[in-house]
């Protein structure tokens, strides 16, 4: 499978969602690729740092995606591709040979409007390939019952696609594990045991089992075994849900 992020707007957790979906991907038994074609090349240099094991390649001209994605989705179980942000010639390579985009999205009428530009792209995409690719909005940088939130969720249903219960609020500790503070990027279940660690990470988890469950299947309680402290439960969070299971 090959899954995409993307989105015509910068400074949106495009990248943030790309490298932890490839690192639990990973963490879940999967054979993973990341793919990075953003000029900055930030989530391949992200995952050198973080998790040296894991595969990356670079592909940055519309020739070369059309011609390595396929090779890739045929030796690997799960293709992650960070796309660049803007909806030029690279991204729309991307969105014609993926399986499923999504679409990080903040609440703000800059970030909706920077959607509606990215819905023409798509649905023409879509149009060519016979409903492919399958998109869902990931809304980030919002709160649960919010105004500005529940308009982003009406806007992502008119236009026809999918969004995600789970949120990704605002938090410092993205800006820590991008290595944006000049410490080298880490991945979110390897800052520690902090709450406020724990509290990031379980939301990164409790999206990323909602986009991919049949991933987790066998062990659902992974990352929450690697956040939690030895002498606590561990905390589960499914979409805006949290409750307590078991360690171990």
């Amino acid at each position: 499978m090959i899954v995409s992020t993307v989105n015509s707007k910068g400074g949106v957790g495009k990248t943030t969602i790309a490298v932890h979906l490839a690192d639990w991907l990973r963490l879940h038994g999967y054979e993973v690729v990341l793919v990075d074609c953003d000029a900055q090349r930030l989530s391949s240099r992200w995952l050198g740092f973080a998790c040296p094991e894991l595969n990356t390649v670079v592909l940055d001209t519309p020739v070369a995606i059309e011609a390595r994605l396929p090779v890739l989705n045929d030796r690997y179980d799960a293709v992650i591709v960070d796309a660049p942000g803007g909806l030029g010639d690279i991204a729309g390579a991307i969105l014609g040979q993926t399986d499923a985009v999504f679409i990080p999205t903040g609440p703000s009428n800059l970030d909706i409007m920077a959607l509606s530009w990215a819905t023409t792209t798509v649905h023409e995409v879509q149009r060519l390939r016979g409903g492919l690719p399958q998109t869902v909005i990931i809304p980030v940088q919002a709160r649960a019952g919010r105004r500005t939130t529940n308009n982003l969720i009406e806007r992502a249903q008119q236009f026809g696609f999918g969004i995600t219960e789970s949120l990704l609020p605002y938090r410092e500790i993205y800006a820590q594990v991008s290595g944006l503070d000049d410490r080298p990027p880490k991945l979110l279940w390897q800052l520690g045991r902090s709450k406020r660690v724990r509290q990031a990470a379980l939301e990164m988890d409790a999206l990323l089992q909602e986009i991919f469950p049949e991933a987790c299947e066998g062990d659902p309680n992974r990352i929450a075994r690697m956040v939690s402290t030895k002498h606590q439960p561990c905390i589960e969070v499914k979409g805006n849900d949290t409750r307590k299971v078991a360690n171990g």
